[in-house]
C-alpha cells in the first residue's frame, strides 16, 4: 500500500510540475534573444499566472527591441549627421552620415570633444549649448559653421535636444543632428550679388536716361555711347 501510495504521489506531483520543462525552455529562448517565445495556457492556477506574465514580458521586450533596431536603421542610413554628446562635451555616438560630411571614422572621433569640429572662434558655442541642454532647452535650426577633418568650413543647420535618463530622470547629455547647407548657402550667395548687380545695372541705365534727356533740354547733342 504505501509502495503503491508513493507512486502515486510521485506521479501526482511529476503532472503538477510538468509545465516547469514548457518555463525553462521558453527562458533559455528568451534568454537568446528570442523574444517571440511564449507560453500556452496552464492548467493550474499557480502555472497560469507565471504564463500570463511571462508573455506579458516577453511581448513588451518584443516590442522595444523591434522599435531599437528600428530607431538603429533610421539613425544608420539617414543622410542628416547625427551624434551624440555627454555632458562633458565628448562624442559618444557618431553615424555613417556623420563620417561621410567630417572625414572622421567613428572609431577616430568617439570619446573625444566636439571642440574638435569648431572652426577658430566659434569654440563658445559649445560651451553655450551644452548649458542650454543642461536647461532641458531645444536647439532648432541654428545656421552655423563646423570643420571637417581637412580643414575645410562647412555651413551647417544645428539641431540638438537633451537626454534623459528615464530612470534619475536626469540630463545625461545631448543628441545632435547638423545638416550641410554649404551649397545651398553659396547659391544664395550667388543670387544676392546677381541681383545686387541687377539693381546696380538699373541704376546705372537710370542715370544715363537722365543725362540723355538733360542733354537734350540744353540743345546739346546726346552722347550716341551707349
Amino acid at each position: 500500500f504505501f509502495i503503491l501510495l508513493n507512486v502515486m504521489v510521485y506521479w501526482l506531483l511529476g503532472q503538477s510540475l510538468k509545465p516547469m520543462g514548457s518555463v525553462l525552455q521558453a527562458i533559455n529562448r528568451m534568454k537568446d534573444s528570442d523574444f517571440s517565445v511564449r507560453l500556452p495556457a496552464f492548467g493550474l492556477p499557480e502555472f497560469h499566472q507565471i504564463g500570463q506574465s511571462f508573455n506579458r514580458m516577453a511581448t513588451s521586450l518584443e516590442t522595444s527591441t523591434e522599435e531599437s533596431r528600428r530607431l538603429a536603421l533610421v539613425v544608420k542610413q539617414t543622410g542628416d549627421a547625427i551624434m551624440m554628446h555627454g555632458r562633458d562635451g565628448n562624442i559618444s555616438r557618431w553615424n555613417p552620415a556623420a563620417e561621410k560630411l567630417f572625414g572622421y571614422a567613428a572609431a577616430d572621433i568617439m570619446g573625444k570633444s566636439a571642440a574638435l569640429l569648431m572652426p577658430k572662434g566659434r569654440e563658445h558655442e559649445l560651451k553655450r549649448n551644452l548649458v542650454m541642454i543642461a536647461d532641458r532647452r531645444l536647439i532648432e535650426n541654428v545656421e552655423t559653421q563646423r570643420i571637417t577633418r581637412g580643414g575645410r568650413v562647412l555651413d551647417v543647420v544645428l539641431s540638438a535636444a537633451p537626454l534623459i535618463d528615464p530612470h534619475e530622470n536626469k540630463v545625461i547629455g545631448e543628441i545632435c543632428t547638423m545638416r550641410d547647407v554649404t551649397e545651398r548657402k553659396r547659391m544664395e550667395e550667388a543670387e544676392r550679388e546677381l541681383e545686387e548687380s541687377r539693381q546696380l545695372t538699373q541704376i546705372i541705365q537710370h542715370h544715363i536716361e537722365e543725362e540723355r534727356r538733360s542733354m537734350g533740354v540744353w540743345g546739346l547733342p546726346a552722347d550716341p555711347r551707349p
